[in-house]
């Protein structure tokens, strides 16, 4: 799935082979080749739990989350809008046989009724068109959430007399069928449509359904008519963001979103206030627990009641841009570091990550920078007593004087890792290099710049090639460092890996370490080695590097590529072992360790 494009690197100081040798890495506190903080050992991108920035939310905005939605003025119109893909989610009931049976239930327990619930002057329905525009980000995310095999498509068509198929939730699972169930509905429920709202003012809506001349066109039924609603057709491919270009055009004066999703809410944030329309995201709908979120009320609480962020420009599209950062369905998460860290994080410390208001700067170097202090910030506070006697990230970076602004930052990070390297356990804790950073923000950034094309018809998007992707025989995968890095750890495991097991010394060239030397490579011996009173060493002269090892590791496996062997004379070891059961300290040994 991922592109190996990794750094590794020991820790600074590690080794004196590594301070030595040339072709050792010294910059990159990394052994593994993939930044696994960012992705698993086969390059499948961090993923965590998107909900949770929801709850986050809740708990700190309380007021905007509602059980119900405030009774409107019999005077104002009322629009309701929902994301198609999570009703069909909605398994058939036992009484269905065919999947117009199917349709005309969710026809009456989501257009009926939410018509009904709402005095409704508007409803809109609305589908995802995967791959509208060709090859996208979040073809990664859809393939791991096929939790089950691809089976064979057993459905070419679906028309209302179809059969329904005993395991429904199979059936969606293979794509083209889902295509082919989403097509099947946007008819059906117009055709419904045509009936049931022929004499009454409500104007239904759909579109993201159609493969055909209707692909990028919103069809509407109005008084008994097929027509265009020309001012929602659009390019989109998600229901995410065509929520709110239907939001945007539409007249009434209430708009109220069905769309557990989080994505829905966030990529709203920064557009609600321009709409001049009072917005309602429905998260949950059920019998026993409805969950409405007032966007009016949210940007309210984050703008002028949020004492934490008072003062920091552009902050819902800073917000936005902290879901984006911290991991979302186009890109990796942040292992151990879920949504609550990075929101408290960035609350904390606001005014020293976002700067001079570059944080929503992602055009720039400045809003590279930003992120960087978001990163070190979550870091080091994750692992603060390692920061002695620095109390803040702020305080670590002031202390940092030498080079101009980006060499500070990268210093910073070079700091940060260094610290965690004595820390963690496991190459999963470690905060990425710069360079894998930097690519991470390149694809936030391009996340960020399709979101706020919400509101438009069409999307004009960047080439995924420039943003941290690559494309190879139509398929998108991740680019998760540079190529530079990746020499540099190939070297540098080159480097601890290579060994010889010499017995006189490595001075003549049937030791492969000093036969291997060339421009690529300095030929001394390294950790690897088994050699015994080894003179390849860096700076050796005359002087010997005792190598020495246990008698067991003597004998190479692999002599015949080394210098000839010669015989080592064996200790007794039946004296030993009798000497040393006369002792106290005889537990310490084995006969097997001797």
């Amino acid at each position: 799935m991922g592109v190996v494009r990794c750094a590794v690197g020991p820790p600074p100081g590690s080794a004196t082979g590594v301070i030595h040798s040339g072709n050792a890495v010294k910059d990159l506190d990394q052994f593994l080749q993939l930044p696994r903080a960012l992705c698993d050992a086969e390059g499948i991108p961090e993923k965590g739990q998107k909900a949770t920035a929801a709850n986050v939310f809740k708990n700190i905005y309380s007021d905007a989350f509602l059980l119900q939605v405030p009774k409107a003025p019999v005077s104002s119109k009322t629009t309701v809008i929902i994301d198609g893909m999570f009703i069909i989610n909605t398994s058939p009931l036992a009484s269905h046989q065919t999947f117009g049976d199917y349709g005309d239930f969710l026809f009456n327990r989501w257009i009926i009724k939410y018509y009904n619930q709402y005095t409704a002057n508007e409803v809109h329905l609305l589908f995802d068109d995967p791959n509208r525009n060709g090859v996208s980000p979040k073809d990664i995310e859809r393939t791991r959430r096929n939790t089950v095999v691809q089976e064979p498509v057993v459905r070419t068509c679906i028309s209302s007399d179809t059969p329904l198929l005993s395991n429904w939730r199979n059936f969606i699972a293979v794509r083209h069928q889902k295509r082919l169930l989403v097509n099947f509905l946007s008819e059906y429920f117009l055709s419904l449509s045509l009936t049931y709202f022929s004499t009454n003012q409500c104007c239904f809506v759909t579109a993201g359904g159609f493969d055909d001349d209707r692909k990028d066109r919103a069809i509407s039924i109005l008084k008994g008519q097929v027509v265009d609603y020309d001012l929602a057709s659009g390019n989109h491919e998600e229901a995410d963001t065509r929520v709110w270009l239907h939001a945007s055009v539409t007249t009434a004066d209430q708009v109220i979103i069905y769309s557990p999703d989080t994505d829905v809410f966030f990529i709203g944030l920064p557009l609600v206030s321009d709409l001049n329309k009072t917005v309602y995201v429905q998260l949950r709908d059920s019998p026993y627990n409805n969950s409405f979120l007032s966007m009016d009320k949210l940007v309210k609480c984050i703008t002028l009641n949020d004492s934490l962020l008072q003062g920091i420009d552009s902050v819902l599209i800073c917000m936005q841009l902290l879901f984006i950062y911290s991991g979302c369905d186009f890109v990796s998460y942040f292992r151990g570091c879920g949504k609550k860290t990075f929101f408290d994080v960035f609350r904390k410390h606001a005014s020293f990550i976002v700067g001079n208001g570059s944080f929503s700067d992602v055009h720039g170097h400045n809003g590279l920078y930003s992120f960087y202090r978001l990163i070190c910030s979550v870091y080091f506070s994750k692992h603060r007593a390692a920061f002695q006697p620095y109390s803040t990230p702020k305080s670590l970076f002031d202390s940092i004087s030498e080079g101009d602004l980006h060499e500070k930052h990268i210093s910073f990070i070079s700091a940060i890792r260094e610290k965690l390297w004595e820390r963690v356990v496991t190459e999963v804790e470690m905060m990425p290099n710069h360079e894998a950073l930097k690519l991470h923000w390149m694809r936030c950034c391009w996340v960020f710049d399709y979101w706020s094309q919400s509101t438009s018809n069409t999307h004009a998007l960047s080439d995924l090639s420039k943003c941290g992707w690559q494309i190879t025989d139509n398929r998108l995968e991740i680019v998760w460092d540079t190529v530079l890095n990746f020499q540099k750890v190939e070297k540098t495991v080159e480097w601890y890996t290579k060994g010889c097991g010499c017995k006189t010394g490595c001075k003549t060239n049937r030791c492969k370490c000093r036969k291997a030397q060339n421009e690529n490579c300095d030929g001394f011996c390294g950790p690897g080695c088994k050699c015994v009173n080894c003179f390849n060493v860096p700076d050796s002269g005359d002087q010997v590097l005792d190598m020495s090892i246990d008698l067991d590791d003597v004998i190479s496996d692999d002599t015949e590529e080394f210098e000839d062997p010669v015989e080592v004379e064996q200790p007794e070891l039946d004296g030993l072992v009798e000497q040393l059961d006369q002792t106290d300290d005889y537990w310490l040994f084995s006969t097997e360790e001797i």
